[in-house]
């Protein structure tokens, strides 16, 4: 299924409804302001040029609650902060077997955020602008393959915080 701003499919919402289990979504160039996104099913969505999917405040973008999805090559952003929901910008929920690769998130509390996800593959994501570990959280999550980049992320938050503690 292609989702784009002039295909007969606009958003990655409808994209998901008419999608077969294990079917495929590209997300073409353009700006997708959905609400809140939830992916209940296994898929692969995969974004072409700079497909984003806009942020609307504080509430998450993306989530995935379903086994074997993979997310890769798309862009998000605008995800404020609240204290109480921990939004983000991709949320994966009781879900194995994931795939988030290649995406690039600006402006966003939590980049990636797993909670309760068991195998789930996290790598060559882009994370900037964020409030929170270096973007990305994790919540009684298992045998995770996503250490590398969080040590990345934890290396580069530890930095930032020594060179504040300089420069005061």
């Amino acid at each position: 299924i292609i989702v784009a701003p002039d295909a007969a499919v606009k958003t990655l919402t409808r994209a998901l409804e008419l999608v077969a289990p294990r079917g495929r979504i590209v997300v073409r160039e353009g700006v997708y302001r959905d609400s809140t996104i939830v992916v209940r099913k296994p898929v692969h969505i995969e974004g072409v040029g700079r497909s984003t999917l806009a942020g609307k405040g504080a509430q998450s973008i993306l989530v995935i609650a379903a086994n074997v999805v993979t997310v890769r090559a798309l862009r998000s952003s605008g995800v404020a902060t609240a204290m109480v929901e921990d939004p983000s910008a991709m949320r994966v929920v009781d879900a194995a077997r994931c795939r988030i690769e290649n995406n690039v998130v600006d402006s966003a509390f939590f980049g990636v955020y797993l909670a309760r996800a068991t195998d789930c593959r996290v790598t060559g994501n882009h994370i900037r602008g964020t409030g929170a570990e270096g973007g990305y959280h994790r919540q009684d999550s298992q045998r995770r393959q996503a250490e590398e980049a969080l040590r990345q992320s934890e290396e580069r938050v530890r930095r930032a915080q020594a060179a504040a503690r300089m420069g005061s």
